[in-house]
C-alpha cells in the first residue's frame, strides 16, 4: 500500500521518524533540481539539499496537509536558496557558484552546451525572485496558480511578473555577443 504524503507526515509526527526517508526519496531530485537551477553549482546543490531536508524535518509541524507536500516543500527550497544567495552577497563569495568554473574534459564543446552555459550566466544574472519564478515554471512546469502560492504572489499578478522576468532575461541575452551572432547567422 502506497502512503499519500500527508499520511507519512502524520507518521513522523507520531514518532516513525524512518518514514522520513520516504519523502526524501520521493523528493530529493525536485529539491536537488531547483536549488541547481538558481545556483549551478553541484556542491553546493548537495549540501543545500540537506539543509532544506532538515529545515523542512524541523517544521513538519507547521505542514498543512491540505496543501499538497511538493508545494510546501518546493516553498522551504525557493526560501532557503533565495537565503543562501543573500547571504553570498553579502559575503562576497558569490564568485563561489560562478557556472564558469565548470571544468569540461571534451575539448569540443557542442553548441547546445555552449548554449546551456549563457542561458546559465544569463539567469544568475536575474534577481533571485525572477530566476527562481522562470526556472519553476520552465524547468519544473509548475502551473501560474502553483506558482502564485509558493512564490507568495498574488494571483492577478503572477502572469506580469513572468512576462516581466522573461523581458529581463530576453534583454540580458540581447547583450550577449554569442547570441547575437548566432541570431544573425539564423536570419541569413
Amino acid at each position: 500500500m502506497i502512503l499519500k504524503d500527508y499520511e507519512i507526515t502524520e507518521k513522523v509526527l507520531k514518532g516513525d521518524i524512518e518514514m522520513y526517508e520516504l519523502l526524501i526519496e520521493k523528493y530529493e531530485n525536485l529539491v536537488k533540481s531547483i536549488i541547481y537551477g538558481m545556483l549551478y553549482n553541484e556542491e553546493i546543490t548537495k549540501d543545500l539539499t540537506q539543509d532544506v531536508f532538515l529545515k523542512a524535518f524541523k517544521k513538519l509541524k507547521q505542514y498543512n496537509k491540505k496543501y499538497p507536500f511538493k508545494f510546501w516543500l518546493t516553498r522551504i527550497t525557493k526560501n532557503h536558496t533565495i537565503d543562501f544567495l543573500r547571504k553570498s552577497k553579502n559575503n562576497a563569495s558569490i564568485n563561489d557558484i560562478n557556472p564558469m568554473d565548470y571544468s569540461y574534459t571534451d575539448e569540443d564543446i557542442s553548441v547546445r552546451n555552449e548554449e546551456r552555459k549563457r542561458m546559465e550566466n544569463a539567469m544568475l544574472k536575474l534577481n533571485e525572485d525572477d530566476r527562481m519564478l522562470l526556472y519553476l515554471k520552465y524547468h519544473e512546469d509548475y502551473s501560474n496558480t502553483e506558482l502564485s502560492d509558493i512564490m507568495n504572489i498574488p494571483m492577478k499578478n503572477i502572469r506580469l511578473k513572468i512576462f516581466r522576468a522573461k523581458e529581463k532575461l530576453k534583454r540580458i541575452l540581447e547583450q550577449d555577443e554569442y547570441f547575437n551572432s548566432y541570431r544573425e547567422v539564423e536570419n541569413e
